[in-house]
């Protein structure tokens, strides 16, 4: 294809998002057995003055890693989302064209049409 050219392989879009998706899915599950991992062993770090500072050092950069961690399979999801709407609006406008283009030409449209064949 030439410049200013598209053209959208709108199943394999699909597919793809869906394993963007999968991802999403992946890493909540991962990090739901994970993170419950590490909180049971925030347990053994103990109460004492070493357990404090020691809790003082570690529990803050924790629950940023788990906060930024949480927001990770939304943003895969959006990502699937949006890459599934795309290829939602191609085929619309590419039917869209079609459409006209046979209108246009006195006939119904037949399906999209090949961009190499216009």
């Amino acid at each position: 294809m030439g410049a200013g050219q598209v053209h959208m392989d709108v199943d394999a879009v699909r597919r793809h998002m869906e394993q963007v998706a999968d991802v999403g899915r992946e890493v909540a599950a991962t990090w739901a057995a994970r993170g419950q991992e590490l909180r049971s062993l925030e347990a053994g770090i103990g109460s004492g003055p070493i357990g404090a500072a020691i809790r003082a050092a570690y529990l803050p950069p924790a629950q940023a890693v788990a906060d930024a961690v949480a927001k990770i399979p939304g943003l895969y999801t959006a990502m699937a989302r949006a890459g599934r709407s795309s290829a939602d609006d191609y085929e619309r406008a590419d039917r869209a064209g079609a459409g006209a283009l046979a209108g246009a030409a006195g006939g119904p449209a037949s399906g999209p049409i090949d961009p190499s064949r216009l």
